[in-house]
């Protein structure tokens, strides 16, 4: 009788040690793939809002308000830490900033599903208004938006002063 031994070839152990390499590095890379995706998303959402807030605000000839809300239904200003819980854009006709009776809400956006961060400078840390003209009231600043991996795969919204906006690099040293 021939016997017949137990275990793994060389070739078999290898072989598997290669597939399991190969599956670590896809891992990693959709992981990466997948937060890239997000933040892009983020970007594109703040720029499209903003850009329609700034449209509205000259269609309609009224101060059109973009203010960031903790509000989980979305219907007041203020609350939370930063734009990553939501945004509002709203008629905003008598209280600056605040959505006051009457006043007409145009769009919302829900908070982020992700772990990102949303958060603007001094000026735009609350609230983007635009005047009948679509100017910022001279506003100009920076939304900040990054995710756990830091500074380095951040990206900023760039508000300027006469009400255009556009995405770039982030100048700022870290994410908070």
């Amino acid at each position: 009788m021939i016997g017949f031994s137990r275990g793994f070839t060389l070739l078999e152990l290898m072989t598997v040690v290669a597939i399991v390499g190969i599956l670590l590095m896809l891992s990693v890379g959709l992981g990466s793939l997948v937060d890239n995706n997000r933040r892009t998303s983020t970007v594109g959402d703040l720029l499209s809002s903003i850009n329609s807030a700034r449209t509205q605000a000259l269609t309609r000839g009224l101060t059109i308000t973009l203010c960031r809300s903790g509000d989980p239904t979305l219907t007041s200003c203020g609350g939370g830490t930063g734009w990553e819980n939501g945004w509002i854009v709203f008629i905003d006709s008598t209280n600056p900033g605040v959505i006051d009776s009457g006043e007409t809400i145009l769009s919302t956006h829900d908070g982020l599903k992700s772990k990102q961060t949303v958060r603007g400078t001094a000026a735009i840390a609350d609230r983007i208004t635009f005047n009948s003209m679509g100017i910022s009231a001279g506003t100009s600043g920076t939304l900040l938006v990054c995710d756990p991996r830091g500074i380095s795969q951040a990206s900023a919204v760039i508000l300027s002063a006469g009400g255009g906006v556009r995405s770039d690099t982030p100048t700022a040293t870290s994410c908070p």
